[in-house]
């Protein structure tokens, strides 16, 4: 198969050196551009910033008079299965892509009727076939390649895992079923046909001024 003049720079160097050897000097003037443009180009693709491909979201939500906020980074599936590929049955994942995800409270709430102190944790996760362990531990700055240190768990609890219709391409967090009386409401993981939902419930307080 013919390849362009792009493909013979890449692949045959040799071939397209020795062409500019042998060409005119408006030919080799015009290969001299075009290496020059495909090696600006290669260099200028190598430094886009990892964290393009997995984009950095922060959600900020108040319910009651609690406010918390959620930072993590949101890889895509691109035609990869979500098990097997991206994430193991049984082995700890960081909630996301890049740095460990990160959720942090200004007041003390409940996560399935447990109770969580106010400050700022990691988000862990162990994906399960009918549960996923859900993590929040203390130390924010491990590094997330190397695996949290289990002795700073703060809280584990297990939420049953859901199938959605129509998968998630774009792994996302999300905060839903806001309930009336602004108490509580569900933080969602959802990824390809995957959905949690982490019960949340946040201090009643407010209502008695």
């Amino acid at each position: 198969m013919a390849l362009n003049g792009f493909e013979q720079v890449l692949q045959r160097p040799n071939l397209v050196l020795w062409r500019m050897m042998n060409s005119t000097k408006t030919e080799k003037a015009l290969s001299a551009f075009v290496i020059i443009q495909i090696i600006f180009f290669h260099f200028a693709y190598a430094q886009i910033p990892d964290d393009l491909y997995s984009p950095l979201c922060r959600i900020h939500q108040r319910i009651g008079m609690t406010d918390f906020e959620i930072s993590y980074s949101r890889p895509c599936l691109k035609g990869r299965a979500l098990f097997g590929e991206l994430l193991t049955m049984g082995k700890e994942w960081r909630t996301g892509a890049d740095a460990a995800t990160t959720i942090r409270f200004d007041d003390g709430v409940k996560i399935k009727g447990q109770k969580l102190k106010p400050g700022i944790y990691a988000l862990y996760t162990e994906p399960g076939a009918d549960k996923w362990k859900v993590i929040f531990n203390k130390d924010i700055y491990s590094d997330p390649y190397e695996g949290r240190d289990k002795k700073t768990d703060f809280l584990q609890l297990e939420i049953a895992v859901r199938q959605v219709s129509l998968p998630v391409e774009t792994f996302t967090i999300s905060i839903s079923d806001i309930s009336k009386d602004l108490l509580t409401a569900n933080i969602d993981l959802t990824w390809g046909n995957m959905l949690l939902k982490i019960p949340i419930e946040v201090p009643g307080k407010w209502l008695e001024q």
